[in-house]
């Protein structure tokens, strides 16, 4: 399997597989995840014995999943490592089901018992069906068994797609030879609206020019199952064909396997701003901070353009228009840097276990949330709250560099955990001082509102 930033659902994945197999047979590969959870998980899964790969780490690798796989099926065979070979996404959890009028199970010796009576036969076998979870009802499926999913035994393997979709196989005879399993798939991958168009966000930027809705509608290519979310459309992929059951459920709870619910249910969506909201005293020791530095800032004005080119922002490439936009040198990102984490932070901002809450409701606000990031200490989770400013362009590019995500309806709120941002930390930080350069102001009623240049 390879996977990024899946956090909790790699851990209930995990969890779900080491019930049917050893962790020596377990492979995941990762994608380049930032996000401290996820990369604690795969730590934890590498001393227990499972198979972590690090090295495909790009874009790039992520669509060549499917020969990256192959290959490692490939090596499998050629070893004799395993009688079967299975490739899963981390939304797919195996279990087994001998015919419609019984309910699926996922023990291990039914699995081994199953594949036993197929270890004979050539060619390549189907997972029987898959079950597509239901959004506002935890206990309907959606049945689907198109496109194909497949896994593999001694019959040696050619190449594989991106999807795991169209196999084939070395023997041209062997090729016709796909033989039904009693294996299914409970495969979550519906996740709750908001969640989910976040992420079609986030895995499309690279394949399309923009998001623009006449533009998304010409589109053809990798990720066309995606093009509904990204048009703001609510219809998740949905089968005619339903199936009622708990015994999914019923197994993760019993198992004790921890499972995100909250991402796949609506429902389970309640007002997740549970933190300390930073406040009146808060703010101002952040705004003293930031014009403390102003004296630092202001010897970086040469590398920071104007605002003009700032609607020209295409967000599919947040990362590079930070970089492309904004130009500075690494020593003086530095040196700006140390001067933050040089100064006196008040205990009352920096020393709060758990999570802060930071209002945005201008630029001002947005520099100030940048800079709490970088005093921030390891365990806090600082939370931008940007429900009142999502159609400032600063905004929808700090959405679209952040380590995670919670696109709500009606409001945006990123979750920026300090750890999870070593690769982008010095782009916030270019973007930080372009913001916050730029901070005239003005009291207005009590509230602070930019000056029009």
């Amino acid at each position: 399997m390879m996977q990024k930033d899946e956090g909790e659902l790699l851990r209930a994945w995990i969890d779900h597989h080491l019930e049917i197999t050893s962790p020596e047979l377990i492979y995941i590969f990762d994608n380049g995840s930032t996000c401290r959870k996820t990369q604690k998980i795969l730590k934890i899964a590498k001393k227990n014995g499972i198979n972590i790969s690090l090295e495909y780490n790009s874009r790039k690798d992520f669509e060549r999943k499917g020969e990256i796989i192959c290959k490692t099926i490939q090596f499998i065979q050629a070893n004799n490592k395993s009688d079967f070979i299975i490739p899963l996404d981390c939304d797919e959890f195996l279990g087994i089901q001998s015919d419609t009028n019984t309910d699926p199970s996922f023990d291990h010796s039914s699995i081994s018992q199953h594949l036993g009576q197929l270890i004979e036969q050539e060619g390549y076998f189907k997972v029987k069906r898959h079950y597509f979870n239901h959004t506002h009802e935890p206990d309907i499926y959606h049945i689907n068994n198109a496109p194909g999913k497949y896994f593999f035994g001694s019959s040696s393997l050619k190449s594989l797609d991106v999807g795991f979709h169209s196999p084939k196989l070395n023997e041209e005879s062997c090729q016709n030879q796909c033989h039904n399993s009693g294996l299914i798939a409970f495969h979550y991958h519906n996740k709750a609206f908001s969640i989910r168009r976040a992420n079609a966000i986030n895995k499309m930027r690279s394949r399309v020019n923009n998001f623009l809705i006449n533009d998304l509608k010409q589109y053809s290519g990798l990720g066309m199952h995606l093009l509904k979310d990204l048009r703001g459309i609510d219809t998740p992929f949905a089968p005619p064909t339903q199936y009622r059951t708990r015994s999914f459920l019923d197994h993760v709870q019993n198992s004790g396997i921890s499972f995100p619910h909250n991402l796949y249910q609506e429902e389970c969506l309640i007002d997740q701003m549970k933190g300390q909201r930073i406040g009146r005293y808060g703010r101002k020791k952040l705004s003293r901070l930031r014009r403390s530095l102003q004296s630092n800032l202001n010897q970086f004005n040469q590398f920071i353009p104007s605002h003009s080119g700032r609607e020209r922002v295409r967000l599919q490439t947040a990362s590079a228009d930070i970089k492309g936009r904004y130009q500075t040198s690494y020593a003086s990102l530095k040196q700006l840097k140390k001067a933050i984490k040089n100064y006196s932070i008040d205990q009352h901002i920096t020393n709060n276990p758990g999570t802060t809450i930071i209002t945005i409701r201008n630029n001002r606000s947005l520099a100030n949330a940048y800079l709490a990031t970088f005093i921030a200490s390891h365990r806090q989770n600082i939370v931008f709250d940007c429900r009142n400013f999502w159609s400032n362009t600063d905004t929808q590019l700090l959405t679209l560099t952040s380590s995670a995500i919670q696109a709500h309806e009606g409001r945006v709120i990123l979750r920026h955990e300090l750890k999870c941002n070593k690769k982008i930390h010095k782009q916030l930080i270019v973007h930080f001082l372009m913001i916050a350069s730029h901070q005239p102001g003005r009291k207005n009623k009590g509230r602070y509102s930019e000056r029009k240049s």
